[in-house]
């Protein structure tokens, strides 16, 4: 495993997140894992000038498509505006019940979309995504 430090989960559903952010802590303790229910919240993290002293700057975004207010593609795309991708080493992976074609495809072709993953997160589909992952912050 690359040198993962810190991974965000955004998803409106608490119960994926809670699951989720068990299952990476259960296979991977040392993995700071940070839940968001909503993509504005994501990208106010992102806005305020935070020194990630206390919170590592995240190395992997695991992010739902469909969400209230804002969707993932369209905090995606927030947060690319922010320049967020260009400042770090941030690897996105839409984790998403859709099995909508055009949803893949479109998260596919996102810049710093690294791969589309079909919920439910498993060890097996977290050790593939911890893999793939380039060289971490």
């Amino acid at each position: 495993m690359k040198n993962i430090k810190h991974i965000i989960i955004l998803d409106d559903n608490k119960i994926d997140c809670f699951i989720n952010k068990k299952i990476i802590s259960v296979i991977f303790p040392n993995i700071k894992t940070t839940v968001f229910n909503q993509g504005l919240d994501l990208i106010n993290f992102f806005k305020k000038d935070i020194t990630y002293k206390e919170i590592p700057i995240p190395n992997i975004i695991l992010i739902d498509i469909n969400m209230p207010f804002i969707n993932g593609f369209e905090c995606i795309n927030q947060l690319s505006v922010l320049n967020t991708f260009k400042k770090n080493t941030i690897d996105v992976y839409f984790l998403s019940s859709s099995q909508n074609k055009e949803d893949i495809s479109k998260a596919l072709n996102i810049e710093s979309c690294i791969g589309y993953i079909n919920k439910p997160l498993t060890k097996n589909k977290l050790e593939e995504i911890l893999i793939k992952t380039r060289k971490g912050n």
